[in-house]
């Protein structure tokens, strides 16, 4: 039987919505949180500043004539009224202009003398310079905690271990620096330069060695990778095959998935964006841009194609909502999320790991391994776990997400991409495999003999994804038409996956 489908309205992860999530969080938990400070009241810190590479910042001079300087140190002050403050160790203080820039005033701009000794010159010119040069709050930034905890049940029942944090998790939550004008302190990754910004911008502050990282990490990618460690069990993975390997949802093709439900789906999951005229391209837009990098870098026609379905898995969520309607109110979804009662959505291509042995120490996201009941659990806590040694990926359980759905779903319906080509969409997101020499024990010649393979295609992924940002717009139907007839419907046909697949 068909599926009937109609285009539906754009889908996008917008700042606003990163906005009304923290406004519910913050009201959840107002009256459980103590104020929380990185300083002690009053008090100062010597800090770095680094961006996310960890390169040290830079700033501007108050003088529009001189160049950017790198800064090693700085002083973060608490002001005692829940703000902080960041000068210089020669006292210079930072600055959030107005037109978004960052700049550090001069001694002179500032108007009192930097000689602390002295009793009175602190306390009547930096006092009275101060209310003259910072009335607006230009140099005041309000810290914001994005505290991993708060994306908890409040469910009294839940064990400690699901609420308090681990020491690790703590110091890789996530902070931001507010100013009292609604911009975000932020630190550039290519130029280095701190500026601010309407869009949220987050840090990640380290005790132990004194650092303040601008990350390219956000709050809905922690959450998901929390929600991940916590519900991708054995006994998950084991109902998930369970349900979705006997391929009940119906039949669609290729570009059916591509034209009707992947252009309402966002390529960036986790992105955060100001505004409409910077809404993430599509699902659809990254498909055919990651197929396109594949063709330009010279890979075989099957490896394009792998790359033009490598991340279709996350279609799935449409049609299991589809599914879940046609039996209650046989209506069409209105939502592309699969994240059902556990908040998680599965279909995300995120980085993945073999379920049933011990999780690598170096995992993506690790720090959230303790909400994983399998840790605790003798017979998946050894290096083999449940397996044989040297059984062979092949034979393995990895996590239960869209490119491990879309890999068996191409296999029930006949598809015949190489093995090569199929081991690329399976173990791409595996990079504790190919990236760190992970799961050893486990793997065997075979693994090792397509491992450099799936690595390299890994590679290119990843450089068409970052192409594939808010400032490239979405592909045009035209466009995609084009693509589609004038070359990937031959290669899908090719490999016998170009007519109605069973989903």
């Amino acid at each position: 039987m068909q599926i009937a489908l109609r285009p539906r309205a754009r889908l996008a992860a917008t700042a606003a919505g990163c906005g009304s999530l923290l406004k519910h969080r913050s009201a959840k938990h107002a009256r459980k949180r103590q104020r929380l400070t990185l300083v002690g009241q009053g008090g100062f810190l010597p800090i770095r500043i680094l961006e996310s590479k960890g390169t040290r910042v830079s700033v501007l001079p108050s003088s529009s004539s001189l160049p950017p300087r790198r800064l090693d140190h700085w002083l973060m002050l608490d002001d005692g009224d829940g703000y902080i403050q960041f000068r210089t160790t020669q006292g210079h203080q930072m600055r959030a202009e107005p037109d978004g820039r960052v700049s550090v005033l001069s001694t002179e701009e500032e108007g009192y003398d930097t000689d602390y000794g002295s009793e009175d010159s602190h306390s009547e010119s930096y006092d009275s310079k101060k209310r003259m040069n910072d009335t607006e709050g230009w140099c005041q930034f309000k810290l914001c905690r994005m505290s991993d905890s708060d994306y908890d049940s409040e469910d009294s029942s839940a064990s400690n271990d699901t609420i308090v944090p681990a020491p690790v998790a703590q110091r890789k939550e996530l902070w931001m620096l507010l100013t009292k004008h609604g911009t975000y302190l932020t630190a550039d990754p290519t130029t280095h330069a701190l500026s601010s910004t309407k869009i949220p911008s987050f840090w990640q502050a380290n005790k132990s060695n004194l650092t303040l990282v601008c990350t390219r990490d956000t709050p809905p990618r922690r959450m998901h990778y929390r929600q991940k460690w916590l519900t991708q069990t054995v006994e998950y993975v084991r109902t998930m095959r369970e349900t979705y390997l006997s391929f009940q949802l119906g039949c669609m093709g290729l570009r059916t998935a591509l034209d009707t439900i992947a252009t309402s789906i966002p390529c960036r999951p986790f992105c955060l964006v100001e505004d409409e005229e910077q809404e993430c391209p599509s699902l659809r837009s990254l498909c055919y841009r990651t197929a396109e990098e594949a063709r330009r870098s010279g890979q075989p026609d099957w490896v394009q194609l792998v790359a033009l379905l490598h991340d279709m898995g996350r279609v799935v969520a449409w049609l299991d909502a589809r599914a879940s309607a046609a039996t209650t109110t046989k209506t069409e979804p209105t939502s592309y999320s699969c994240s059902a009662e556990d908040g998680l959505d599965w279909t995300i291509a995120s980085r993945s790991r073999i379920v049933g042995c011990a999780a690598p120490n170096q995992a993506t996201f690790s720090e959230f391994r303790h909400l994983n009941s399998d840790e605790s659990d003798a017979r998946y806590s050894t290096l083999e776990g449940m397996y044989h040694p040297h059984i062979g990926l092949d034979h393995t359980w990895l996590n239960w997400t869209g490119p491990e759905y879309m890999y068996h779903m191409l296999q029930r319906n006949g598809c015949t991409i190489p093995e090569e080509g199929m081991s690329m969409l399976r173990y791409f997101s595996l990079g504790d495999w190919h990236e760190h020499d992970e799961y050893a024990t486990l793997t065997n010649e075979d693994d090792e003999d397509v491992k450099y393979f799936v690595s390299d295609f890994d590679r290119m992924r990843r450089r068409a994804w970052k192409k594939c940002g808010e400032r490239t717009g979405d592909l045009s139907d035209k466009e995609c038409e084009a693509l589609w007839e004038g070359y990937y419907a031959a290669i899908a046909d090719k490999y016998n996956c170009g007519g109605d697949l069973k989903w």
